[in-house]
């Protein structure tokens, strides 16, 4: 979805009625949705910007008809909410992507399995230094949800956004400016099954890019050489281990390079770093690019 229609007198669904499950009611309910909340717990408590809510297993009347249903990134697509919106022909989305659709803002996206906080929260300082991005928010999976950030920053130049591969595994549209994979080592595999399937799931970042966007990879991560032909920006390279053409490096004296494939500029040295560890360094590549 490129743009969230309007909502008038139109239902939507959100599934999971968590953090991210409620940002995402609260923003369809202010562009004119009328909001049914879905959870499997029968605990789950109705946000205020829910209407009505459906707990436990949902039935297909309760579905069908819906504009479309938002899922919360613990709401995996094999869930029953999930096999009844395909059914019902109801569009299912990651919250994320709701919160693209309503943004005019430029977007940065992080993923990788380690360093992602670090990562986008000195992106976004680094950003928020910069005159034509003052203002610059990080938001998703840092613990501000996108849609709630959509909402209150409403004039924000650039959000700087942390994903999972629990928030990517169902995006079809969105189309950051900037996308980095950090890493990727074994993690949330009882939801993925394989490392090429949770790999797979992260590497959707880069699908709807374009050469007018930037694809940043870690040259020194083995498991990501298979992105390197898929990613669809212009692709930049960090690395500790080795010169890059295009992308940023450290040096034989430890400073942090960048290169433009014309010229190399030293950034900063790496004992310079507000954060220490050769780990922070990479992160500090990463935004360099």
């Amino acid at each position: 979805m490129k743009t969230l229609p309007p909502g008038y007198r139109r239902t939507a669904g959100v599934a999971g009625m968590g953090r991210s499950g409620a940002a995402a009611a609260r923003l369809l309910a202010s562009r004119g949705y009328d909001v049914t909340g879905f959870d499997s717990s029968h605990e789950a408590c109705k946000p205020g910007f829910v209407s009505r809510l459906v707990t436990g297993t949902p039935s297909p009347d309760s579905i069908r008809g819906l504009a479309m249903m938002v899922l919360s990134p613990g709401i995996p697509p094999s869930a029953d909410v999930c096999r009844m919106c395909r059914e019902a022909d109801v569009p299912v989305m990651a919250e994320v992507e709701l919160a693209w659709a309503a943004s005019r803002a430029e977007t940065v996206a992080i993923t990788g399995s380690n360093g992602k906080t670090t990562t986008v929260e000195w992106t976004r300082h680094v950003l928020d230094s910069v005159p034509g991005f003052k203002g610059a928010v990080a938001a998703g999976n840092v613990g501000y949800a996108f849609s709630d950030a959509v909402l209150e920053r409403p004039d924000c130049p650039v959000f700087v956004l942390e994903l999972s591969s629990y928030q990517l595994e169902l995006i079809e549209d969105l189309k950051p400016h900037v996308a980095a994979f950090l890493n990727l080592t074994p993690d949330h595999l009882a939801r993925h099954g394989t490392m090429e399937a949770y790999g797979d799931a992260k590497a959707r970042i880069f699908m709807n890019q374009d050469r007018r966007d930037t694809s940043i990879l870690n040259l020194d991560d083995p498991a990501l050489e298979r992105f390197e032909h898929t990613a669809g920006g212009t692709v930049m390279h960090f690395s500790l281990e080795r010169r890059v053409a295009r992308g940023a490096w450290m040096d034989s004296d430890g400073y942090l390079v960048f290169s433009n494939g014309e010229h190399d500029i030293r950034v900063i040295h790496s004992k310079d770093l507000p954060v220490p560890g050769r780990h922070n360094a990479a992160n500090a590549l990463a935004v360099i690019c």
